[in-house]
């Protein structure tokens, strides 16, 4: 499938987005780098900051495993942050985790406001 931007390329980007409907977008690297530098969609924040390191302004972005389940908190350990340091520990309120992912060992992958994690995250 060739690059839905340059229709040069071959496409080894595929970009779903999930919001009232599936969006689908097919790039060759340059081009979802590209495209992912110039939007200004925040849905595209959490992408830009997994695949080339790049912050938006206004977010945090998280890669944490919990590794202890407290009465309604959890604690994290930092693996990769915008905002925190690695090795880090954190302490988040339950509502930031389904029930099923409720348990010690699973990695979560995140992305939100400033104001956002503040809200989320509980006393120590």
């Amino acid at each position: 499938m060739m690059c839905e931007k340059c229709r040069q390329a071959d496409a080894s980007v595929h970009l779903s987005l999930f919001e009232g409907g599936c969006e689908v977008h097919r790039f060759c690297e340059p081009c979802a780098r590209e495209f992912l530098e110039s939007s200004h969609d925040p849905r595209m924040a959490g992408f830009r900051w997994q695949l080339y390191g790049i912050q938006t302004e206004g977010f945090v972005n998280m890669r944490a495993r919990i590794i202890r389940i407290e009465r309604e908190t959890f604690v994290v350990h930092v693996i990769k942050s915008s905002h925190f340091p690695d090795d880090s520990e954190l302490t988040f309120r339950r509502g930031l985790v389904s029930d099923e992912t409720w348990n010690v060992g699973v990695e979560l992958n995140f992305i939100c406001t400033v104001d956002e994690l503040k809200a989320l995250i509980g006393s120590a």
